[in-house]
């Protein structure tokens, strides 16, 4: 109750009635003319129907890890980094307001692998994708 009188928000809030409550506050950082509906789109089709049920209190890095993890089996690279960058806006303000200490998503922002991969799993090199010597170049460059 303390945390409630000091803060104003209720712990057991759930991230859909946050960001109800928040409404566009979460854009603050983010350029409204690009990356606005992308971001919102994200928050609407995944992040809200993943999480959105949850108290604010109880989302963890857990949580996210996982469902970031079944974001990547069904969608691509960008569809889930847009997914995941509106989640960490959104969970920003929750530390802002004092609601959480951290922000259980900001660890997952910067991945490795993000989205669906078709083949091998271990990231590559860029030298990988290279041409081997002039000859090979001078080849390609002929086609």
């Amino acid at each position: 109750m303390r945390h409630t009188a000091k803060t104003g928000f209720d712990p057991g809030q759930t991230l859909s009635q946050y960001v109800e409550l928040i409404g566009d506050r979460w854009t603050r950082a983010i350029d409204p003319t690009s990356t606005y509906d992308p971001y919102a789109a994200g928050l609407r089709r995944r992040v809200l129907p993943t999480l959105g049920h949850l108290p604010v209190t109880m989302i963890s890095a857990g949580l996210v890890d996982r469902a970031i993890d079944a974001w990547e089996q069904e969608y691509g690279r960008s569809t889930v980094k847009n997914s995941v960058a509106v989640l960490v806006l959104v969970l920003d303000e929750a530390v802002r307001d004092g609601m959480i200490v951290r922000n259980p998503a900001k660890d997952r922002a910067r991945r490795r692998t993000v989205g669906r991969s078709f083949g091998n799993t271990e990231p590559g090199s860029p030298r990988d994708l290279a041409l081997p010597d002039v000859v090979s170049l001078d080849r390609s460059s002929r086609r």
